[in-house]
């Protein structure tokens, strides 16, 4: 086995010994009731603020919250779920899941209002720009990955979409640390997470698009239970924020499309 490969495998299996107990069937089950009461308690609480600034108290709360929902609980649990070209697995461990609809599943089960399988079918950029705010994206086209790597560290706290040549996954941003979380086609072929800066697709890819997702407008949009409609044209949106000079988007794969 090649070092790269046997890197890998030990940080997947090193993962998913500490991943949650029971994380698949009516234990995942109960992380997503426990989101959808919070979600609604954040809501009550939004609907109740009577200024500013405490619309962005309840909206930074909300902020705090996902992120520990979607990091600690959400996909801890389908760490080690098989990776398969087409796999659309609902749950952790009850099937294979392809890299789109692993991005799409969390989201959706994190309270996001969106069809889970149109989100992996969606080529990324196409599914990044359909999600986050213009102004919230930012492209990079043969650039180095420490341009990448800078731009989500001077991020704040959050989750970060990115979507990669033939690859789609999830940034988690903590302070200085930064975890690439994706369904890869690589070993150990499974669901990880991993260091972003590592040897992984996002520190390869010649082209990266990243979105944050925990805006103050989706957050907002998440809390009232907006829906997200995705463009079935496939026409995007430009990003006000671009790091060199756009790709076509067929360049990007998103769900079936991709590895």
């Amino acid at each position: 086995m090649r070092p790269r490969h046997l890197m890998i495998a030990v940080v997947g299996l090193a993962l998913l010994a500490t991943s949650p107990a029971g994380s698949g069937g009516e234990e995942y089950r109960r992380h997503r009731d426990q989101i959808e009461t919070r979600r609604q308690q954040l809501r009550r609480q939004l609907n109740a603020a009577a200024d500013g600034r405490s619309r962005g108290t309840v909206i930074a709360a909300a902020r705090r919250y996902l992120l520990s929902a979607v990091a600690d609980r959400l996909i801890p649990s389908w760490i080690g779920t098989p990776w398969e070209f087409s796999g659309t697995a609902a749950e952790p461990h009850s099937g294979s899941i392809a890299c789109g609809f692993f991005v799409g599943t969390v989201l959706a089960h994190a309270g996001f209002r969106l069809d889970r399988i149109r989100f992996g079918e969606l080529p990324a950029q196409t599914a990044i720009e359909g999600i986050c705010p213009a102004e919230a994206v930012a492209i990079f086209r043969n650039h180095s990955t420490r341009a990448v790597l800078a731009h989500l560290a001077a991020g704040t706290d959050g989750l970060y979409l990115v979507g990669l040549d033939y690859h789609i996954g999830i940034v988690v941003k903590r302070s200085a640390d930064l975890q690439f979380c994706h369904s890869t086609f690589l070993d150990p072929r499974a669901v990880l997470c991993e260091p972003a800066a590592g040897d992984n697709p996002l520190t390869s890819s010649r082209y990266v698009v990243v979105g944050e997702l925990l805006t103050d407008v989706r957050l907002e949009a998440w809390l009232v239970g907006r829906p997200i409609a995705f463009d079935r044209s496939g026409r995007k949106r430009r990003p006000s924020t671009t790091a060199g000079e756009p790709a076509s988007q067929r360049s990007l794969g998103g769900g079936i499309q991709q590895p």
